[in-house]
């Protein structure tokens, strides 16, 4: 069901010209021949989150969720320049940030996947509270410190908004500079999962999560709900 899901929203999104993110058929076929979920995948649900944000209730926050190729900079490279890396990470985000089709001032929500040591799991810069925080969601128990990743990420991002060319972003870089870190705890957290549960995971996390620490986002532990989201009819 979900993949099916995925296909018709995606070919929908391509026909109304809001997507420009390409998916070839073994990318697909992985999640069967490898028992994988390609990071082509992801980059589409990306687009179609996105797309839904305009038909969002009044009352949520709005959101906006970057590639994976804006964390592949910071992940996969060993940059020792801070300039240097920060300047790669601002030339991806900025071409993604424009594609946003919700006004960027009402944006306080924004996600960042992220796949590290062959595993998936969720980053989001919540504003939505009081001081604002930086926001692990990972459906693992065990997946890892990520602290490395999450100081460059910090940093990467306040400089960005620091250069958004507006007071609001200049007044986001500096509560970015002071959000701390930590990481959701919920009752699905679960232990010894491959790599298909991890992305089917965070889409699902991607589409439920509000800012909220609580909110029905439909996982269970232990894959026991994830079977219903990876049938296809």
């Amino acid at each position: 069901m979900m993949i099916k899901i995925i296909l018709n929203k995606y070919f929908l999104s391509k026909v109304n010209g809001k997507d420009a993110v390409e998916i070839m058929r073994f990318q697909l076929e992985k999640l069967y021949t490898q028992n994988k979920v390609d990071s082509e995948i992801i980059n589409v649900w990306c687009s179609i989150v996105n797309y839904n944000e305009q038909f969002r209730d009044s009352n949520s926050p709005a959101r906006f969720f970057f590639k994976l190729s804006a964390t592949e900079c910071l992940v996969h490279y060993e940059i020792d320049s801070v300039s240097h890396r920060n300047a790669m990470f601002c030339e991806v985000v900025e071409k993604l940030y424009n594609q946003s089709v919700v006004p960027k001032k009402d944006i306080q929500l924004f996600f960042f996947p992220v796949y590290e040591r062959d595993h998936y799991y969720l980053v989001c810069f919540n504003t939505t509270t009081q001081y604002g925080n930086i926001e692990v969601i990972d459906y693992s128990e065990d997946s890892g410190d990520h602290t490395k990743l999450l100081k460059h990420l910090r940093s990467a991002f306040c400089n960005f908004m620091q250069y958004g060319g507006n007071v609001q972003s200049s007044v986001l870089s500096s509560d970015i500079k002071r959000m701390e870190y930590s990481a959701i705890d919920s009752p699905w957290k679960s232990t010894g999962i491959n790599h298909l549960h991890y992305g089917i995971a965070l889409m699902r996390l991607m589409e439920t999560y509000m800012g909220l620490s609580k909110w029905p986002s439909g996982l269970k532990k232990n894959n026991e709900s994830l079977s219903y989201y990876m049938e296809c009819p």
